[in-house]
């Protein structure tokens, strides 16, 4: 938390929170639809140069619900998630 910008620590809170309530979403769409993954290696004669790795997820996350938050220390809030079961078996 401490690395947010903010003149207070009531606004880098909550800044943290929306940052971690993000991250727990970005995580659930990937383990409901999988990370689009996309490497590029550059180089010159026998040398690499660059290399790069992109990661994308997209996808609808719908009815989820934030069931905790907690502060890890300065620098870490944790959130979990949850979502309803989607299909019956």
């Amino acid at each position: 938390m401490a690395s947010q910008v903010g003149p207070s620590y009531e606004e880098k809170l909550m800044q943290a929170m929306e940052a971690s309530r993000l991250d727990a979403y970005r995580r659930l769409a990937e383990q409901l639809y999988g990370q689009q993954l996309r490497a590029y290696t550059r180089m010159t004669g026998e040398t690499t140069n660059r290399k790069t790795l992109d990661a994308k997820v997209q996808g609808v996350v719908r009815g989820a619900k934030v069931v905790s938050q907690s502060v890890q220390g300065l620098f870490t809030l944790q959130s979990y998630h949850s979502i309803p079961r989607c299909w019956q078996i």
